[in-house]
């Protein structure tokens, strides 16, 4: 498994993929995986080309000691993307994933984004956004999982 830590080269290899016409699955984390995850590798698996993404956002965190104390679990993790056969794991570094990014605040999203969840958690869905609209921008899949736990990203990504 290729394991990429830069936008730049993991611009590259997607492009270079994209050019001889390989179709991306993609798999966007935060890492910490359990069987849900492990559902999303093993569908994504029958894919040509299968590239997971472990990227914790600070983004949507708005409280810093949720942040920090954000389960991690690297090694085991990477484990079990082997063990599932995906062809690579983006692992952005953070300042390099946020530089150039919209501002977070200059972000509109469909009021429902501010009832249910979003109403006690200040701008967690322009946090999600924002991140999730990068990885799209540099790895340009053709196919996407998500899991189903949390129906109003779904609506967000979706949106």
């Amino acid at each position: 498994m290729k394991i990429i830590t830069s936008v730049k080269d993991q611009r590259e290899y997607c492009q270079s993929l994209i050019s001889d016409k390989k179709n991306i699955s993609f798999i966007p984390t935060m890492g910490n995986f359990h069987l849900g995850h492990q559902s999303l590798f093993e569908s994504s698996a029958k894919d040509e080309i299968s590239i997971a993404s472990i990227f914790i956002n600070p983004l949507q965190f708005d409280d810093n000691n949720d942040y920090i104390s954000y389960p991690k679990s690297l090694n085991e993790d990477i484990d079990i993307l082997k063990l599932h056969k995906i062809d690579c794991l983006f692992l952005p570094n953070e300042k390099d994933i946020i530089s150039d990014l919209m501002s977070i605040e200059n972000i509109l999203l469909p009021d429902i984004f501010n009832k249910l969840c979003g109403r006690y958690r200040a701008n967690h869905f322009e946090g999600v956004f924002v991140i999730v609209k990068k990885l799209f921008e540099i790895i340009q899949p053709s196919k996407v999982y998500f899991g189903r736990k949390d129906y109003q990203q779904l609506l967000l990504v979706k949106y």
